[in-house]
């Protein structure tokens, strides 16, 4: 890490604050947060290094690095299920063996420009299909590398360059086992506010939209100031 950055951002809104020689003062966490916006890294690090107590301060996207997140899981593959075990469940729901046995295979479908979908595949499939897509509330456009995980855990996967992503998991997860799930959507702390969406697994579509929220001060990062690791020489 080679640049002064922001490791837990702040959420306190910076325009509600009072203004100050330095920036502005934060009655929430009685400090003052100096603004370090138009300032260069250089300028920041020799703030930082003559500082006689920690600093709370704010910089913009291009002065800090997002907050490094940790890795996604990606969910345990589904495991398929014996005909026996197929048929059984496809008689139970009311489908006819001919039925069952002329049924396609669920393929994929793209998703639609404005909706997030959750899809529960036929139980014969033994997995359970998640699609769906992610916009910028405030532009309606997609938000690529937006991440979605799942309940409190570290499953989940992050969407593409048009905001969608896929999430395929076996049915019997034990994640499923109350035929709900909560979604943890969230995209980069310099844009957007993290979401979080229950939504109910059933074997039907339906159709929601997510749609994250602008921060304030939009494109700023502000929170507890911290320095690069200072470097270590080779051995002798």
């Amino acid at each position: 890490m080679s640049q002064p950055h922001i490791p837990q951002p702040c959420q306190q809104p910076w325009a509600a604050m009072t203004p100050t020689a330095a920036g502005r003062y934060c009655a929430a966490c009685a400090t003052e947060v100096v603004d370090f916006s138009a300032a260069t890294s250089d300028e920041i690090l020799h703030y930082l290094r003559h500082a006689a107590r920690p600093v709370c301060g704010l910089l913009t996207a291009a002065q800090a690095p997002a907050p490094a997140r940790p890795a996604l899981l990606a969910p345990p593959a589904a495991r398929p299920l014996p005909n026996w075990a197929r048929w059984g469940r496809a008689l139970a729901a009311g489908l006819s063996l001919p039925a069952l046995l002329a049924r396609p295979a669920l393929a994929a479908s793209p998703v639609a420009a404005t909706t997030f979908e959750v899809v529960a595949s036929a139980d014969a499939t033994g997995r359970i299909r998640l699609t769906g897509q992610v916009f910028d509330g405030s532009s309606a456009t997609p938000v690529a590398g937006a991440r979605i995980s799942l309940n409190d855990t570290d499953y989940g996967t992050e969407t593409d360059e048009q905001g969608r992503f896929v999430l395929d998991m076996p049915a019997d997860w034990p994640l499923l086992r109350t035929g709900k799930l909560t979604l943890h959507v969230s995209g980069s702390p310099f844009a957007f506010k993290p979401k979080v969406l229950t939504v109910a697994v059933r074997r039907q579509k339906k159709p929601l939209v997510v749609r994250l929220t602008s921060v304030p001060n939009r494109g700023n990062i502000m929170g507890k100031m911290a320095q690069p690791a200072p470097l270590q020489e080779p051995p002798k």
